[in-house]
This record gives structure tokens, C-alpha cells and sequence, in this order.
């Protein structure tokens, strides 16, 4: 099965997401953005990919024990990013601010987690975003009115304690992903 680590978003967050969204859809007139949809937001901590079923309990049990006393981040929403680029975008992001440290030690956690496990560690920085939208065709260049739309985004800076965390699987499908919980845990307030 097809893993990840992800922190989940309060109702709050995924409105401002949501609205963040409406507007630079209406930008959209080419349909050039296949958006995430609100509920399927999250923030990963760790992508573990195909996984084999009997792994999966051990797993679970190795992140729930590397996360006790952990508390939960306070964060909030940030400026607009893109993968590679925000000129070139692939993918359309928001990020985040506040208890970053607070984050990357979440982070660090479940990393350990996973390569005590047996996962090898991650080559990449952690770089914390919320995905909005995938650039349905990169090579062609999003209209100039969305583009200036993205780059010019304002957030709210609302902070949130995000305090979930869970082990998800990931069925894709010609509709996008969909997600299913396999394990969660409450980190402390």
C-alpha cells in the first residue's frame, strides 16, 4: 500500500484554503490548475510510498512511540510558493509560519521513526506546504492574470494548534488521490 505521514489541518484552515482557492479558480479560464480538494489538504511529514501490509502495524507502533510528550505545533498560513519554481510553477503551495521549530522537531521525529524502521532517510529538506493545485500541462505558461493572482496571494495569519497526525494510504485513481487512515495520534496541546 501507498504511505505517508501527514499533520492534519483545522476546520478553520481548510476554509481559508478553500476560499484562497475559489479565488484564483475564477482566474482560471483555461482550467489550467487541477486543485486539491479542501478535505484532501494536508501537511506531510514523510512520504513512504508502496509499503508491504504486514510492515504497516510495526510501523504504526514505532511512530505513535516516537511521538508521546510531543506537543502540537501553532502555526499559520504563509505566502504562496511553487515547485520547481513559483515563475515555473508544477505545483501551486501555501506556506507556513510560527512554531516552525516546533514543526521540524515533529518532523525530525517521525523521520527517526521511519528509518529505525528501515526507510531510508530522506535526501530532501523538509520544506512544510499545503498543496493547492497541480499545473496541468508545465510546459505551457499559466495566463499572465492567474500567475499574477498567485504571486501576489495575501493569507490570513491566523494561528492554529494542528495536533493530528496520522498514517495515511493513498489510493490513486483518474479522479486524483483519495486517502484512508490507517492510524492517528493526538499530539499534546
Amino acid at each position: 500500500m501507498r504511505l505517508f505521514v501527514a499533520l492534519h489541518l483545522g476546520g478553520d484552515i481548510r476554509e481559508r484554503l478553500s476560499r484562497i482557492q475559489e479565488t484564483l479558480r475564477g482566474m482560471d479560464a483555461r482550467g489550467s490548475i487541477r486543485w486539491v480538494p479542501p478535505d484532501s489538504i494536508h501537511l506531510t511529514l514523510r512520504f513512504l510510498g508502496e509499503t508491504p501490509d504486514p510492515e504497516v502495524p510495526g510501523l504504526a507502533s514505532g511512530l505513535g512511540s516516537s511521538l508521546e510528550g510531543q506537543p502540537a505545533p501553532r502555526l499559520a498560513l504563509a505566502g504562496p510558493g511553487g515547485f520547481p519554481s513559483l515563475s515555473r510553477p508544477q505545483v501551486i503551495w501555501v506556506g507556513l509560519q510560527g512554531d516552525l521549530r516546533g514543526l521540524c522537531e515533529l518532523q525530525r521525529r517521525v523521520e527517526a521513526a521511519v528509518t529505525a524502521y528501515g526507510w531510508a532517510a530522506e535526501k530532501r529538506a523538509f520544506q512544510p506546504h499545503l498543496t493547492l493545485g497541480r499545473v496541468r500541462d508545465p510546459k505551457r505558461p499559466l495566463d499572465r492574470r492567474l500567475k499574477r493572482a498567485i504571486v501576489n496571494l495575501q493569507v490570513e495569519e491566523k494561528m492554529n494548534a494542528l495536533g493530528r497526525l496520522s498514517l495515511v494510504r493513498s489510493h490513486l485513481g483518474p479522479r486524483g488521490a483519495r486517502y484512508e487512515e490507517i492510524a492517528s495520534w493526538e499530539l499534546d496541546p
